[in-house]
């Protein structure tokens, strides 16, 4: 009925949160044309490196550097390749944030279950984390327990009460509490 034309404006408000600030990637100077056929060779070996680890070996980069990595994926709407950067990475070294971001990534996946899976542990990581409550409360509307969103929006709330797209997932979470 009526709660279900409420749904994509919840969603759509609160999983467009993301994590930090993206990396900067560095400036290459003038290089003389031995040192090109260098660069190169080592992008080819990079290439080759980044097929490895898409194909289950180690990715490259640091922890923070690959979290940088999977949120430029998922604003480029490739949640799969960055849930599997982000599981690797994760396997590796755990972070609330890393947890954030793979449940973005199934949210975008439309994988409620698990992007739920991934909020509750950044928010056992990092229990003022916001953005992963808030996040949470979308995942468990989108499965239809509207009384566990109202809760992971109230406690998202508890930590950003300015936030007014948290007051307006709240209203939307008790009007349709009350429909039902």
């Amino acid at each position: 009925g009526e709660a279900m034309n409420t749904r994509p404006a919840m969603a759509r408000r609160a999983i467009e949160r993301r994590g930090p600030g993206r990396s900067r990637r560095p400036r290459r100077s003038r290089r003389s044309a031995g040192a090109l056929a260098a660069l190169a060779a080592l992008a080819v070996l990079a290439a080759v490196l980044a097929l490895l680890a898409s194909c289950g070996g180690e990715p490259a980069g640091t922890p923070a550097e690959r979290l940088a990595q999977a949120a430029d994926l998922l604003d480029q709407e490739q949640p799969d390749r960055a849930a599997a950067l982000l599981e690797a990475t994760l396997d590796e070294e755990e972070s609330a944030e890393g947890y954030y971001l793979l449940g973005n990534a199934r949210s975008q996946q439309e994988r409620y279950d698990l992007a739920e899976t991934a909020y509750t542990r950044a928010l056992e990581l990092d229990p003022a984390y916001a953005d992963a409550a808030a996040n949470l409360a979308v995942a468990c509307y989108m499965q239809g327990r509207v009384d566990e969103a109202e809760e992971a929006t109230r406690r998202a709330l508890a930590l950003q009460p300015e936030d007014a797209d948290l007051h307006y997932n709240l209203g939307v979470l008790l009007a349709a509490d009350q429909r039902s």
